[in-house]
């Protein structure tokens, strides 16, 4: 048996598509909740967790022609790339070598950056150059 857990990502596809198509993006939180539990146990942590995560957009004040959407903090100009590109290096590494002593910190900070770039693909970026 195969088991494709890409529920998840399908939705944000769709939602940067919405947003290419109509120039808006048209989330549904249930949509989004969905997609999230099937790829994801119900467990109380990820019931938890969805409910402060939303996909939108965030706008920074040192890009200000640029508007990003992507998976975010609900109601905050936060993108989950930020917080994941930060938890990048070595000691964040090092807490994670406890839990697996045979990879080395330049294995694990390779897979850190792996992380971050993964959700930075999930994200879209729209430019305006009137600005």
């Amino acid at each position: 048996m195969v088991e494709k857990r890409d529920d998840f990502n399908k939705e944000i596809e769709k939602l940067s598509q919405s947003i290419l198509d109509k120039g808006q993006c048209e989330f549904d939180i249930e949509e989004f909740k969905k997609s999230f539990f099937m790829q994801s146990s119900h467990s109380p942590d990820n019931i938890e967790s969805i409910e402060f995560i939303e996909y939108g957009s965030v706008k920074k004040e040192y890009q200000p022609n640029v508007e990003t959407f992507g998976v975010k903090i609900k109601n905050k100009n936060v993108l989950l790339s930020d917080i994941i590109y930060l938890m990048e290096g070595e000691e964040i590494a090092k807490i994670i070598s406890k839990e697996f002593p045979e990879l080395t910190v330049k294995e694990i900070e390779s897979a850190q950056r792996v992380m971050t770039v993964i959700m930075l693909g999930l994200q879209f970026r729209r430019i305006n150059n009137d600005k």
